[in-house]
């Protein structure tokens, strides 16, 4: 309520206002309560913002995709060849012995005569005895004329030692011959021998010089025949081991049309060490063709690990030991979470693509090195059974920074880029 002004009162118009309003009590500014706690949220949420700002960091990664591989590694059992299998003791998780016989596959085909393939074995195997028959009769009659030879060698060298023994004598008997007729040449002279006696000493003495020099042709003819039967001998031996060879080679040939021939009737897929089957995927009475996997054989005690294959322009802050998350994609991670893991080895060298890695795009024109990571299993991790061959892709943590680096990361840049240009 306004009050008129008293022009003879000495007191203001405002302070006799408030004598007669003082009763009402001391005057205030209503604010709203729902503004004050707006204002509040407000304070608290940029106050939160400059903490993260200020204190918070951020962790950089690099994505890449992998499998899941086992340590030892596991072996795929490939059917050799088309079949039905005739028996089985794969089952998934059993553990099996080394040596122990996990499937037993037949690829017989039966006709009207019967087994094909046992047929054929049998005319194979009926082959092989023939020309063993054969191998042997061509050794008996070498080793037969091989003996023969050798008596015939044994009397030439005899004879051709009593030619010497011949010759000996006769070189003696001519020089005795030669004396007698120098002899009875000087007697001739003297008129104490005839003619005819002196001519009858060189009879002899020719004779015996003709006989000598027969026996020294005698001796070179049996040495010539020797070399000739020692040839012999050694051409026999050189038949005989061609002929070996090739006999042979056609066994050969034949024992491995035979193995080939028992292999399509029946074959064994035998554990090469302890370990647990898994990944089954015929069972008794299923036909299977060349070339299939039937089934997985993980070694015993094996670990399961991490493979994977990533790009070069990925790999510069990437280092062993580092933290790993994991994503399987038979286990949505929404339900079985993250696997964690830490990277045990990296290559130093680039591995050689496969074709599936090329056919899938990855890496495509680029050289790959190969991660390898442990994964650690959490509690409720433990019942996830990791399978060689998962697809897993990974977030490798490379490197942490605070936020405000980030936010004035563009602000970094410019101030570079303008100190290079000065520069």
């Amino acid at each position: 309520m306004s009050i008129e002004k008293d022009k003879n009162s000495i007191y203001r118009t405002e302070a006799l206002q408030h004598k007669r309003e003082g009763w009402l009590g001391t005057s205030c500014l209503n604010i709203p309560s729902g503004i004050s706690i707006c204002l509040l949220i407000g304070i608290l949420t940029l106050a939160f913002i400059v903490l993260m700002i200020a204190f918070g960091s951020y962790s950089e990664r690099v994505n890449v995709t992998g499998s899941v591989v086992y340590d030892p590694p596991a072996v795929s059992l490939i059917a050799q060849s088309d079949g039905a299998i005739i028996q089985s003791v794969a089952l998934e998780k059993k553990l099996i012995k080394r040596g122990e016989v996990i499937f037993s596959v037949s690829g017989e085909t039966q006709t009207n005569l019967g087994a094909t393939n046992f047929e054929i074995a049998e005319l194979l195997k009926k082959q092989r005895h023939a020309l063993l028959k054969r191998l042997n009769v061509i050794t008996s009659e070498a080793e037969e004329n091989k003996n023969y030879l050798s008596e015939k060698i044994k009397n030439k060298e005899r004879e051709i030692e009593s030619l010497h023994i011949l010759i000996k004598d006769s070189e003696e008997q001519k020089r005795w011959f030669e004396k007698k007729s120098s002899l009875y040449e000087n007697l001739r002279k003297k008129g104490i021998a005839l003619d005819s006696e002196f001519i009858d000493r060189k009879k002899d003495y020719y004779s015996a010089t003709v006989n000598l020099s027969s026996a020294r042709v005698n001796i070179v003819t049996l040495q010539g025949e020797l070399l000739d039967l020692k040839k012999n001998i050694s051409n026999i031996d050189r038949k005989l081991d061609t002929t070996r060879e090739s006999i042979i080679v056609e066994i050969a040939d034949i024992e491995q049309k035979i193995l080939n021939a028992e292999r399509q009737r029946e074959y064994l897929i035998v554990a090469p060490f302890n370990g647990v089957i898994t990944s089954v995927t015929a069972h008794k009475g299923e036909r299977v063709k060349a070339g299939q996997q039937i089934a997985v054989l993980i070694p015993q005690g094996a670990n399961p690990k991490i493979e994977l294959l990533s790009p070069s322009d990925s790999l510069g802050d990437v280092r062993n030991g580092q933290r790993v998350k994991m994503r399987v994609a038979a286990y949505p991670y929404q339900w079985h979470g993250k696997i964690s893991g830490f990277i045990e080895t990296i290559s130093e060298a680039p591995i050689n693509m496969s074709p599936p890695v090329q056919a899938n795009g990855e890496g495509k024109g680029k050289a790959l090195f190969r991660i390898v990571v442990r994964p650690v299993m959490t509690e409720q991790q433990r019942d996830m059974f990791l399978l060689p061959g998962m697809k897993v892709d990974t977030e490798i943590y490379v490197k942490t920074r605070k936020i405000y680096e980030w936010l004035f990361m563009p602000v970094k840049r410019m101030y570079e880029r303008a100190r290079d240009n000065t520069e």
